[in-house]
């Protein structure tokens, strides 16, 4: 026997059957058990016992399972819920696929704003409704001060009126008109209106001349509230402006025994308050250059010439007289002029002028001094 037979008959049974095998069974029939199990499986069996067992287990599972392992952890989590809670989960999708989200559109703006009434403390303002209105708006006036932009003031209003109120005299406000939407939060772009309230009124105006003729000086008290100056105008035979942060002013260079009117108005910006009336008066010259121009035993004839800058003004003029340490007698004349009667002969008189200007004031005195004639009788 050749040798490759010889040693097939000599190997043991199941050895020699797997010698006598075909190259390609002998090859499975020499591996492991359970190697070999898988060699002779179907190709789409032997796929699934080779795979990694975790692999392996899906593979087997049944079709519907085998979905469920594959699902991503939390699709997979709502295969696995009891059947309530699945169906309470899609009937929440299908209430997300069935809601509308709904937008607000911002309104448009109020049209022709303007203010009224405007006072030392408030401030009303009106408006036209905006175009496309609906019942549903309403609208928020915001206030704020001018000059830093705080807000002092905020409030709603359902028609096309709003009066702002506990305002500060004198201060210039800026007021934004929104037009709001039926959610209260979607307004409209504001439309703005700038004006400043009524400065307040100066108070406790006097105007005093302190006896001067030319001059006269105004008092006051300042007013609550935000001012920039005061304009205080002087009217009469002179007129004239100041303008002034002070609370007194004094006119100069008047002219004597005239009538003034005085005004103060405070003003703050282009904002100005009620005007204050005061009439005042300055004093009047005295009378010049009193001359006796005839002395005689009983009378006295007396000249004088016209107080400085009296021209044209209604004057009079007081003439008083007396000797010795009597009482004064006091004549009125509305001339420049005037003869004294019934004078003691003799005598000296002591005689004062004064001119009597608007109001009863009276010029500083001019005085002179005359000697009546003695009475001789038929001889001197």
């Amino acid at each position: 026997m050749e040798p490759e037979h010889r040693e097939e008959v000599m190997m043991e049974p199941e050895h020699r059957e797997e010698v006598m095998m075909e190259p390609e069974h002998r090859e499975e029939v020499m591996m492991e058990p359970e190697r070999r199990e898988e060699v002779m499986m179907e190709p789409e069996h032997r796929e699934e016992v080779m795979m990694e067992p975790e692999h392996r287990e899906e593979v087997m599972m049944e079709p519907e399972r085998r979905e469920e392992v594959m699902m991503e952890p939390e699709h997979r989590e709502e295969v696995m819920m009891e059947p309530e809670h699945r169906e309470e989960v899609m009937m929440e999708a299908e209430r997300l696929a069935h809601t509308y989200v709904f937008y607000i559109l911002e309104p448009y703006p109020v049209n022709l704003p303007q203010t009224f009434n405007v006072t030392s403390s408030s401030v009303s303002l009106n408006w036209t409704k905006p175009n496309e209105y609906q019942s549903s708006y309403t609208y928020r006036v915001q206030t704020n001060v001018t000059s830093s932009s705080i807000k002092i003031n905020n409030i709603i209003v359902t028609s096309q009126l709003a009066t702002i109120v506990n305002l500060t005299p004198g201060q210039t406000y800026t007021f934004l008109i929104y037009t709001r939407a039926a959610d209260n939060v979607t307004e409209s772009d504001p439309v703005s209106l700038t004006t400043c309230t009524v400065p307040g009124q100066a108070v406790n105006v006097t105007v005093n001349n302190y006896q001067s003729v030319n001059s006269l000086v105004v008092n006051l008290a300042a007013p609550i509230g935000i001012l920039s100056n005061y304009n205080v105008t002087i009217t009469g035979d002179v007129n004239r402006t100041l303008q002034n942060n002070s609370t007194q002013v004094t006119f100069n260079n008047l002219l004597p025994g005239r009538n003034y009117t005085v005004t103060v108005q405070t003003i703050s910006g282009s904002c100005k308050s009620p005007i204050t009336t005061v009439t005042a008066t300055t004093y009047p010259t005295p009378p010049r250059n009193v001359t006796f121009i005839l002395i005689q035993t009983n009378t006295t004839t007396l000249y004088w010439v016209e107080p400085v800058n009296m021209t044209g003004v209604i004057k009079s003029y007081n003439i008083a007289y007396y000797w010795n340490a009597s009482s004064p007698i006091t004549v009125t004349s509305d001339y420049q002029n005037v003869t004294l009667q019934s004078l003691k002969s003799g005598s000296n008189y002591t005689i004062t002028v004064v001119t009597v200007g608007v109001r009863g004031y009276l010029s500083t005195p001019v005085s002179g001094s005359v000697f009546t004639s003695k009475f001789c009788g038929f001889i001197c």
